[in-house]
């Protein structure tokens, strides 16, 4: 991967922001003694802590830890790591069912076999670039819980959701390997939008759905490149 990620940076292709903290994890991990201290400071340090950014970090130790070739203190913060980013997990979860309206408490006893699926899924989730042209359109774990919170029928949470028209009736690798189809089917019209508009979110939507084998739908990618959500639709 470390070489993948320094072939695609060279030719002039943006990273994700996952996708850097995994390239500056492999090269902290077999460069460091080549890294000068200003860089060290200014691409690898938490300006608050000191310290190598955690994002970067349990790249850098994730791989030895597989493998079981990670000391004490290593295994130890590697662990630290791993916990904080899945606790965070589930606090993206606990805000995108704030937005139901309804309380946790309410939602836990109506929804518990739904609730149950996604916090499965959520510590295995990884982010995935959809798109692998010049611009990197991708999917994250606050993109994923968005549509699996509103828009997918076994996981819909809420009575407000529910009323969703057309919810997804896919399983979870299905809905993802839906959603990169569809990008790459309009990869060059997302290029050519954020080439003339980089600070304008790119959005298909009312009369401008995708039409994709037989279904419509909408999308909105962030100028960062994050699918911020996606479902199916009815053309107006």
């Amino acid at each position: 991967m470390m070489g993948l990620f320094s072939s695609m940076t060279k030719s002039g292709n943006k990273l994700t922001p996952f996708e850097q903290n995994e390239y500056r994890g492999y090269i902290y991990k077999y460069c460091k003694d080549q890294l000068s201290e200003e860089v060290i400071k200014s691409d690898f340090t938490d300006p608050k802590t000191g310290e190598i950014k955690d994002e970067i970090m349990y790249h850098a130790l994730r791989s030895k830890y597989n493998t079981h070739k990670l000391n004490e203190d290593e295994t130890k913060k590697f662990e630290v790591i791993a916990g904080r980013f899945q606790s965070e997990k589930v606090t993206l979860l606990k805000q995108e069912l704030n937005g139901t309206q309804e309380s946790l408490k309410t939602l836990v006893k109506n929804y518990p076999d739904a609730i149950n699926i996604i916090l499965k899924i959520l510590p295995h989730f990884r982010p995935k670039r959809l798109l692998h042209g010049n611009f990197p359109v991708y999917i994250d774990v606050q993109g994923f819980i968005h549509i699996f919170v509103r828009h997918v029928s076994e996981t819909q949470i809420g009575t407000k959701n529910k009323n969703e028209k057309s919810p997804f009736q896919y399983a979870f690798h299905e809905i993802i390997d839906l959603l990169e189809r569809v990008v790459k089917q309009i990869d060059e019209e997302i290029e050519e939008h954020y080439t003339a508009n980089a600070s304008v979110d790119f959005v298909r939507k009312g009369d401008k759905l995708i039409y994709f084998e037989g279904d419509y739908f909408y999308i909105h990618i962030l100028t960062s490149g994050r699918v911020s959500t996606f479902y199916k639709s009815n053309p107006r």
